[in-house]
This record gives structure tokens, sequence and C-alpha cells, in this order.
């Protein structure tokens, strides 16, 4: 037999289904569990997002902009000035190391999951006249760029 208790901690609906024996068995103690799970799941999510609150851009902002690129980074053709749009956004908005180091680091990652060329990629940023001092590479530490 399953119940629905409904609980509101900090203005929050916190739904849970607690599998019970006899109704009876609904005690504070399992109101207070849930409550503190919940409060521990919104502390760890807090966690996950702070370090990238302060960042100017975030990987699927990067990716987003990045995605009219597409064509030219996989097979060269282009790149189109939707694309170049794309980039200076990017160059402007990551302008501290920590931006960056993540959107080198995003790169990185998308361009396997994206089948990328590097060699395409790596050309691109003097194509739009964006000048940047490294190379990425798949064995390239992003921590190295200043």
């Amino acid at each position: 037999m399953y119940h629905i208790i409904e609980l509101m901690t900090y203005k929050y609906q916190v739904t849970s289904i607690i599998k019970l024996q006899k109704p009876s068995l609904i005690s504070t103690n399992n109101i207070v569990m849930a409550s503190n799970k919940m409060a521990w799941a919104m502390f760890l999510g807090i966690l996950l997002i702070a370090p990238h609150a302060s960042q100017a851009v975030n990987c699927g902002q990067v990716v987003q902009l990045l995605m009219p690129c597409l064509s030219y980074l996989k097979k060269g053709v282009g790149p189109t000035d939707t694309c170049c749009t794309g980039v200076k956004t990017l160059y402007k908005t990551a302008a501290t190391t920590a931006d960056k180091r993540m959107v080198c680091a995003c790169i990185k990652q998308s361009a396997k999951a994206y089948d990328i060329d590097y060699g395409y990629a790596n050309k691109l940023p003097p194509k739009c006249n964006v000048k940047i001092d490294y190379t990425i590479t798949p064995n390239f530490d992003c921590s190295t760029i200043r």
C-alpha cells in the first residue's frame, strides 16, 4: 500500500512515495528524514552549480555559439558569417583565464562528440579574424592557458 506524503519545506513542495505496511506507520521521523534528504539534495546541487556561477560562459553556450561552424569544423566548408559571429562572441565573452580554460576543455570534449577535425578547429579563429595563442589537440593541457 502506497501513501503520498506532501510537506512544505522552505516554500518547496516535496512529494515522497513511502511504502507502508499500515497507515499508522507514518511518523514524524519519516517526514524529518524526507526533509533532510531534500535539504542534502539541494545543498549538493548548489555545490555543483556554484563553481560555474562566476564564469561568463558555460559549455552549453560554447556549443551553441559554435554550432553554426559545425560544417566547417567537420569538413572545412565555410566558415559562414554566422559561424564567425559565434567565434568572435565566444572570444569576447571568455575573457578570464578560467573561462578560456573552460572553453578549451569544452571544445576538446565536443570534438569527440561531434567528430570535429582539430586541423579545421585550429584554423577557424584566424579565418574569423580572432587571434588565440594556443593550438588545441586531443592531448592539449587546457590548464596551461593563461
